[in-house]
């Protein structure tokens, strides 16, 4: 029965199979390879089809060194349409053949997802991918000696096309001590999984990347990582075309900003002259303060960057748009746990929240 369907209809019926990750395992083939093995018929539409083929998620197990056939074999039944692939390497895994055969699609290749150790990674296996505009790597962080780039510093790499970045490691700061990225605009940084980073990360390897690359980078977002606070504020510094700052977004994290990173955001006279403002062209902000962050540091930033008073005495500077600014608190009013700013239709309103985020306190802020 199945192949007296009319084209158009298995046609349909592939699109509307298809799922957000098409995984494929060695055990359970999914969409589109299991349409294309129901009968010859089906076969001969879905190989027809190189929409879907476009994307491809594989779970890479060791010991079988059939997968860079079958990344090929996908991969050009899309027929040089725009690619995404994910990439899941089990422990043990050599990720290098598999993202080396990735290099005959390059030119088509927009979007790669990589999940793997942090000890059998090669990432100089990704050079030469001159199409990449988006690259999200996850890697466990193991207790073995680091191979490949990691901590090479005689190795780099260059992707000249790659646009969004978002690493999680533990140490992700480290990846950017031979990385050259000229057309970086998103990077988005954070460790992986609940494994503790007792001591601040050092965001200097972060700085002198961006310093190398000449990028004008837009948006920075910073999740679950301690702070060093001159190597952050270095890397603002280096990044004068910023629009979006994200510190801290998880409310039960350990990223928090102090009263002295907040100074640095203010945009005042004596700030300007001393020429240690920062982050002129900011439209977003979100960040975690600590507790012992002063509220009076944190009015003075919004009024800094949101009064006409300060906008009209610093042509250069951009008024914010959008503000997420929370600080935890501890017995400074009773039963209250969060403090928290945001920017809504010009105005800011500040709210103060107890146990089960029962609001306590609300008041709106006039800039």
């Amino acid at each position: 029965m199945a192949d007296l369907l009319p084209v158009e209809l298995v046609s349909k019926i592939f699109l509307l199979s298809l799922d957000s990750e098409r995984s494929v395992t060695s055990g359970t083939p999914a969409a589109p390879w299991n349409a294309a093995q129901v009968c010859q018929y089906w076969r001969s539409v879905a190989l027809a089809m190189p929409e879907l083929w476009t994307s491809l998620s594989l779970d890479v197990e060791p010991g079988c060194h059939g997968y860079p056939k079958l990344i090929a074999a996908s991969l050009a039944r899309a027929q040089g349409r725009d690619l995404s692939v994910t990439l899941s390497f089990s422990d043990g895994c050599d990720t290098a053949a598999c993202l080396v055969s990735l290099h005959a699609y390059s030119a088509n290749l927009k979007q790669l997802r990589i999940f793997a150790s942090d000890d059998c990674i090669h990432l100089l296996s990704l050079e030469g991918l001159c199409a990449l505009q988006t690259l999200d790597l996850t890697l466990r962080c193991t207790d073995t000696i680091w191979r490949g780039l990691l901590l090479n510093p005689w190795h780099s790499i260059t992707l000249p096309t790659l646009e969004h970045l978002r690493v999680r490691y533990d140490g992700c700061c480290r990846l950017f001590h031979s990385i050259t990225l000229p057309k970086l605009q998103s990077l988005n940084i954070g460790r992986y999984g609940d494994r503790s980073i007792p001591f601040p990360t050092s965001y200097k390897p972060l700085a002198s990347s961006i310093a190398r690359s000449g990028c004008s980078l837009r948006r920075l977002v910073i999740e679950r990582m301690p702070l060093d606070l001159r190597d952050l504020v270095e890397c603002m510094k280096r990044s004068p075309s910023l629009t979006e700052l994200s510190v801290g977004a998880d409310e039960k994290e350990d990223t928090q900003l102090t009263t002295a990173a907040l100074r640095f955001l203010l945009w005042d006279a004596r700030v300007v002259r001393s020429g240690r403002a920062v982050l002129p062209n900011l439209r977003s902000l979100t960040i975690m303060l600590q507790e012992y962050a002063k509220p009076q540091d944190v009015n003075d930033l919004l009024r800094s960057r949101l009064s006409e008073e300060s906008l009209g005495a610093h042509p250069a500077l951009t008024k914010l748009l959008d503000v997420n600014i929370t600080r935890r608190m501890s017995g400074e009013w009773s039963g209250a746990k969060m403090e928290k700013w945001r920017l809504c239709d010009g105005t800011v309103f500040k709210t103060i929240y107890g146990d089960d985020s029962q609001m306590l306190h609300a008041e709106t802020l006039v800039f």
